[in-house]
């Protein structure tokens, strides 16, 4: 005895693709014919109307099984790049391991800083008999570099100093800064 259509096969009989035996109950059962003929015009109506109607619940099932059937022969081996990225996170971890390794041993160069030669204020300017010139100098002697760097002026202060010295103290500032540049003539 022949069962009437599920209705996966309803459906399957409205898109054509209804098994061939089926078929022939389908068009042999006024019942299953009447099913699918209600269907068909069901469909048709909402077309016209121009609103898809949500599609019956079993209408994923179908197309899940469906799904399911045509892939079942495929091969569904990862793609490569998704076979391949562990290999290179293995690769370029061990890289990073070596040349940090290599880093570490590497002993870093020393270098011992040049000898700064050591110039005073009293062998740059030759002063006559100048007592003011020799308490600054007395003063100054004890002042380490970077004190006398904090002590001297800046910018423009600076350029009104230099244009308010003498062609003798210009000619002492020029033979110092030469000394302290290394003997740049």
């Amino acid at each position: 005895m022949t069962t009437h259509l599920s209705p996966e096969e309803t459906i399957d009989a409205l898109e054509g693709t209804l098994a061939a035996d089926r078929v022939g109950h389908a068009a042999a059962c006024a019942a299953c014919g009447a099913q699918i003929e209600e269907l068909r015009a069901a469909m048709r109506d909402a077309l016209d109307a121009g609103v898809v109607p949500e599609p019956s619940p079993l209408v994923w099932d179908v197309l899940q099984n469906r799904v399911r059937a045509a892939t079942a022969g495929q091969s569904t081996a990862p793609p490569l790049w998704h076979r391949s990225w562990k290999p290179a996170v293995a690769l370029g971890a061990i890289a990073a391991t070596v040349l940090l390794a290599v880093l570490l041993r590497t002993p870093a160069p020393v270098t011992t800083p040049a000898a700064a030669p050591v110039v005073t204020i009293a062998d740059a300017v030759p002063v006559e008999e100048d007592y003011a010139w020799d308490l600054v100098v007395n003063l100054a002697a004890d002042l380490s570099q970077d004190d006398a760097h904090l002590l001297a002026p800046a910018g423009a202060a600076t350029a009104v100093l230099v244009e308010t010295m003498t062609p003798r103290e210009r000619d002492a500032l020029v033979k110092l800064i030469q000394r302290e540049m290394g003997g740049l003539e």
